[in-house]
């Protein structure tokens, strides 16, 4: 069921790190919209980077008309959102594979635990016998 979502949604989905100096008065008024908005300063990065990038594309004649304003913020709490989809798909993975490794320990343990309550058991008859 995952990796169908993840084939539908993010089907080339590659994740990079951008390293970017900013002033502290950017970084501060980052926070204070994340702050605001209930969002993580990186979520709010994201959107501002999405729609800064919109807007120079707009500028150079390579991206949505002046008149397509809505759409174009949309876009980017859409980009925002499939990133925040796409990390979340990413830890259900990963508890995934966790919750089954400690299933089969569980199993590992449960039949471990038998085996000894067996042997308790023929170790008290021999007590008891003798």
């Amino acid at each position: 069921m995952l990796e169908d979502f993840e084939k539908t949604f993010f089907p080339e989905a590659q994740v990079v790190t951008l390293a970017v100096p900013v002033l502290a008065e950017t970084m501060e008024a980052l926070q204070a919209i994340a702050t605001a908005h209930g969002r993580t300063i990186e979520d709010i990065a994201r959107a501002a980077l999405a729609e800064g990038l919109a807007a120079l594309q707009e500028r150079l004649g390579s991206g949505p008309r002046a008149a397509e304003q809505s759409p174009l913020r949309l876009h980017a709490e859409l980009s925002v959102m499939r990133y925040r989809a796409f990390t979340l798909l990413k830890a259900v993975q990963a508890l995934e594979m966790k919750v089954n490794a400690l299933q089969a320990e569980l199993q590992t343990l449960r039949a471990a635990n038998a085996d000894l309550q067996t042997r308790l058991r023929e170790c008290q008859e021999k007590r008891h016998e003798e």
